[in-house]
């Protein structure tokens, strides 16, 4: 069954699956089994955070003082709808969130929020350019860096690279 992925939400159908050398009805049914098997655990739905009004994605560590406060600050943190996902890392942080919001306002406030809850021991912010606001992100950020294809091509002040005539042309349409 791995030779096709199992996605309902992805625009593919099942007639499409079908070019794997199978009927659409066993596509289906194959489908209905990894489903009912556990294999297939859930779907899922990627929203454009640009079109939502999200302008500025960020990723805030977050280190908490005792692991016995992990759950406590799991849960605090359940009711912040600007944190899509939260994952546990090791190194020097415990958590690491992943933030989109609407403004660097907004991000700030997130910050002093998080920054605020009592388990919290230190964090720290890095502001995400994913094909959004880097006029805005550049004019709030102390440093930055441009990734083309994974690598760091250019990096430096903020300011600096707000200014720079090939970042002005690639990513800021001036």
């Amino acid at each position: 069954d791995r030779r096709f992925p199992a996605c309902r939400t992805c625009g593919v159908t099942a007639r499409e699956y079908s070019k794997v050398s199978l009927s659409v009805a066993a596509v289906i049914e194959r489908i209905r089994k990894m489903e009912a098997g556990g294999i297939i655990e859930q779907y899922t739905v990627i929203l454009n955070q640009q079109k939502l009004g999200n302008d500025v994605s960020a990723l805030m560590e977050v280190s908490l003082e005792h692991p016995k406060y992990y759950d406590d600050f799991i849960e605090k943190i359940k009711s912040l709808e600007e944190i899509e996902d939260c994952y546990y890392v090791t190194g020097d942080y415990d958590f690491m969130l992943k933030i989109s919001t609407c403004s660097s306002k907004t991000l700030e406030y997130l910050h002093r929020t998080v920054k605020g809850i009592q388990e919290v021991h230190k964090q720290g912010i890095t502001v995400l350019l994913v094909e959004q606001n880097a006029k805005m992100a550049l004019s709030i950020a102390d440093r930055a860096y441009v990734l083309e294809t994974g690598h760091i091509t250019m990096s430096g002040d903020a300011k600096e690279l707000l200014n720079n005539e090939q970042v002005k042309k690639a990513y800021l349409g001036l």
